[in-house]
């Protein structure tokens, strides 16, 4: 499989601070993760798998973050989980292993990791690991989505698109790369560009756009209206209180 597109950051310092934190190794800070991670905590584990991974603090070692996540990813911590996957997936740190890769994203996927659903609808949208099926794909993709990831939300506009698994909808279509888009996903950006050039679906969305607003219009008029005939009522009320008096 060909997983070259995911980009993994650490989530500890980023890459311009990194020579302020050159002796980040011999600090307390680093010796307590390390102790920590010895100990069992999982999320210390996952952290200095990180570090090793990015050279953070020291250096760069594959085989020994690929250790620790797999010792995190054991204990049921998710984000280690999906990073264990993803050195199976491309042989990092140790031996390539789609199948492996699968377990350990369907693992996390299980628990509603967005970014393990989308690598698994992947794997089931491609049939080379598991047995194909545009449902389960589908089904993954949109969960995905559903919590804002832009590749799975790009993944459907192309489903949509194409009619993979479904029936085309040039307006679902549009309004899935338009999500992913505003995201500054590139491929979306690009999809989402070449839906207005070829205006496939757009005009439909703009049009069911401007529809949802008239009648949320036509509700706030209708409020309004109502509001006032109850200060004309009050008025009336009003002014023949102050004549009888």
């Amino acid at each position: 499989m060909d997983y070259n597109h995911i980009k993994r950051t650490s989530l500890l310092l980023t890459v311009s601070v990194f020579s302020a934190f050159s002796l980040l190794a011999q600090t307390p800070d680093f010796k307590e993760l390390i102790r920590s991670a010895k100990a069992g905590n999982a999320e210390a584990q996952y952290n200095l798998g990180m570090c090793y991974y990015n050279g953070t603090g020291v250096g760069a070692n594959y085989p020994n973050a690929a250790e620790w996540w797999q010792k995190a990813a054991e204990q049921g911590n998710v984000k280690a989980q999906d990073e264990i996957a993803m050195c199976y997936a491309n042989g990092i740190g140790l031996a390539s292993n789609d199948t492996i890769a699968v377990r350990w994203w369907q693992k996390a996927a299980e628990k509603g990791d967005s970014e393990a659903q989308y690598e698994l609808a992947l794997c089931y949208e491609d049939g080379k690991v598991m047995p194909k099926s545009y449902a389960k794909a589908l089904d993954l993709y949109q969960k995905s989505a559903d919590q804002g990831n832009a590749k799975a939300e790009c993944c459907l506009g192309w489903c949509y698109k194409n009619g993979s698994g479904m029936a085309k909808d040039s307006i679902k279509e549009v309004l899935w790369f338009q999500k992913a888009a505003n995201q500054n996903y590139a491929e979306a950006q690009y999809e989402y560009g070449m839906c207005y050039y070829d205006g496939v679906g757009v005009y439909k969305v703009i049009l069911r756009q401007w529809i949802g607003f008239k009648k949320q219009r036509i509700k706030i008029l209708k409020m309004l209206n109502g509001l006032l005939d109850y200060v004309i009522i009050e008025e009336m009320v009003f002014r023949k209180t102050i004549l009888r008096q």
